[in-house]
């Protein structure tokens, strides 16, 4: 039995990432098509969805796809960020 006195702290706790530095450009892209997928279920649970009738999927993609272009939310960047540390 362990007592408190005998645990290390959570700082000596390693996690190794299954992430490979040498492809940089697919992480970036993965994390870009999270965030896509990301956006657009936010969007579908929005009242937008439930207000469009019947054109509601394509007023999601259009805003989606407009979201993207104009550079996301910026949650890729943290994505990749965080797994390239």
């Amino acid at each position: 039995m362990k007592l408190a006195h005998d645990l290390r702290p959570a700082s000596h706790v390693t996690v190794e990432r299954d992430v490979h530095p040498a492809k940089p450009d697919a992480t970036r892209a993965q994390a870009q098509q999270f965030e896509g997928v990301f956006v657009r279920q936010i969007l579908e649970t929005s009242h937008l969805a439930a207000a469009g009738g019947g054109y509601a999927s394509l007023a999601i993609d259009a805003l989606a796809g407009a979201i993207e272009a104009g550079g996301g939310l910026g949650l890729a960047d943290l994505i990749t960020r965080a797994l390239r540390r």
